[in-house]
């Protein structure tokens, strides 16, 4: 994590993008859309803890993910245009998207949680 000067507008946009993509992954879980071994959790209840990481990445600090009690690092490229940029490394640390374009999970996502459902 490195500290960084937050900037108006560009950073309502950066916090509320990441926040959009974890809030879809989010419904997906609780309307059972996702493996039955996906799980969530958040730290500490009283803000989001939205953080840079050195390689150019925003993640929430205290929100984790996790599928068969394998916790999945999520995280979006700052300044992305795209509509939900959520990413993830798999278990060969390729990093992939989460999303398509539309909000709807992609396929490689959905392989890997079946994967890590299966084999954990």
């Amino acid at each position: 994590m490195i500290s960084y000067q937050k900037v108006i507008p560009r950073d309502f946009f950066n916090e509320a993008k990441l926040l959009k993509c974890l809030g879809q992954l989010s419904l997906l879980l609780h309307n059972r859309e996702l493996v039955e071994d996906a799980d969530e959790g958040l730290s500490d209840h009283e803000f989001f803890q939205v953080r840079l990481r050195e390689d150019g990445f925003l993640y929430c600090a205290n929100y984790s993910f996790y599928v068969a009690d394998v916790e999945i690092d999520l995280y979006i490229p700052y300044n992305s245009m795209d509509s939900y940029p959520l990413l993830f490394e798999d278990s060969s640390c390729r990093i992939n998207s989460v999303f398509k374009d539309d909000g709807s999970l992609s396929e490689y996502f959905m392989l890997h949680m079946k994967y890590l459902s299966q084999h954990h």
